[in-house]
């Protein structure tokens, strides 16, 4: 083997991913190469990536809609369980609803 690669010179750059990626191409061909990239060597971490970030993202909505209930910032419970998420669940669980603190007015509401 001279050290040439039989892919086209735009792949070039996905094969140099990874040293794998030249050893499997070395033994099965190119087309190997390629579709380990898509089943697991490459693009599936990606998506498990996204996948990941979008679970987080939905859970982060937990300890913001308890806060958001209690007369609390949405926003600020949101962001504060995005980086912190058991902190700010336990702090909107604990932090008093300001429900009870507003004035009744002569109407009974």
């Amino acid at each position: 083997m001279t050290g040439r690669s039989s892919l086209p010179p735009h792949c070039h750059a996905f094969a140099a991913l990874s040293v794998s990626v030249t050893g499997i191409e070395a033994m099965f061909g190119a087309d190997a190469a390629v579709g380990w990239l898509i089943s697991g060597g490459y693009i599936m971490p990606v998506i498990w990536d996204i996948v990941l970030a979008v679970i987080w993202i939905a859970i982060a909505f937990w300890p913001a809609r308890v806060a958001g209930r209690k007369g609390r910032s949405f926003i600020g419970y949101f962001i504060f369980s995005l980086f912190f998420f058991p902190a700010a669940l336990i702090v909107a669980y604990a932090v008093h609803d300001r429900a009870y603190l507003r004035p009744r007015t002569a109407a009974g509401g």
